[in-house]
């Protein structure tokens, strides 16, 4: 007797079932590691892109000099920093002895730098017109600029904090979010002039 055998209807069900559902939990599984791969991507671009800015922006602030022709600051004599606007933008004297402004634009929502082409701070010619620090897919929520210590009396070295909350740009479930603060010194010591 030569009888052949197939399989039947249900063992065919049984096996298309259980071959739809180990197949759905590796796609499920291959979709989230995708996800995590783009956040991750997305957090690992907006702290290499805030490291530069805040690098940056550490090393002009570092480098101030005080302004001891009060041209650049208006706020008081013989300091090295001033905050403007808000506590959004910081302004002071670069070792270049040129006004430097940097600030948060919250039309953009950018930080910004403008430097005047001489110790007055006065940005009017078009070289002097802000430029953005920040990528175009960082947005930059907030920025915020303290300063203390900047009495020539109170015999503390001035210090300057800032504050950054950011995020990158895209859909919200792939967004990699932020904040940062650190405080600065400038290089040289403070003495009474």
């Amino acid at each position: 007797m030569n009888k052949e055998r197939g399989f039947t209807l249900v063992e065919i069900l049984v096996a298309l079932g259980i071959f739809l559902l180990v197949g759905g939990v590796a796609f499920q599984f291959l979709f989230s590691s995708f996800a995590a791969q783009r956040t991750a991507l997305g957090r690992q671009t907006l702290v290499d892109q805030l490291s530069f800015v805040v690098e940056y922006m550490s090393r002009a602030v570092r480098d101030a000099e005080k302004d001891l022709l009060d041209q650049c600051l208006t706020s008081g004599t013989h300091l090295n920093y001033e905050v403007l606007a808000g506590g959004t933008t910081l302004r002071f004297l670069d070792k270049q002895s040129k006004c430097r402004e940097i600030s948060f634009n919250e039309d953009t929502h950018a930080i910004q730098e403008s430097i005047a082409e001489d110790n007055v701070g006065v940005f009017t010619n078009p070289s002097e017109l802000p430029v953005d620090l920040t990528a175009d897919d960082i947005e930059v929520q907030e920025l915020y600029f303290f300063i203390d210590g900047e009495d020539q009396t109170d015999r503390q070295q001035p210090r300057v904090t800032f504050f950054i909350k950011a995020q990158t740009k895209g859909k919200p479930e792939s967004q990699a979010k932020t904040q940062l603060q650190t405080t600065i010194s400038p290089r040289r010591y403070d003495v009474q002039e």
